[in-house]
């Protein structure tokens, strides 16, 4: 009986295992859904550069950013990164 007991709670398949699973399968869940709103932030944002429905604002911006141009009458202001 003794064995039954241990190998119930303490074995590959008892109960402190699956706690543990429980335990992985949450974290995993929390992990997509933080991975699933990242992804929809990026759809959105490729979106408004499809070239059927372009925003000129976001490509200013992205060329801006990427290419590092201002014009002559710009000036930049760096603020500190927020962590």
């Amino acid at each position: 009986m003794a064995y039954f007991a241990y190998h119930t709670v303490q074995g590959d398949h008892g109960l402190l295992s699956l706690m543990r699973l429980s335990n992985e399968v949450e974290r995993a869940r929390v992990a997509l859904n933080h991975l699933q709103s990242d992804r929809e932030v990026l759809e959105r944002r490729v979106g408004l550069l499809d070239r059927r429905s372009l925003d000129l604002d976001m490509l200013e911006e992205r060329l801006r950013l990427d290419l590092h141009k201002l014009r002559d009458n710009e000036v930049i202001i760096f603020l500190p990164t927020q962590s």
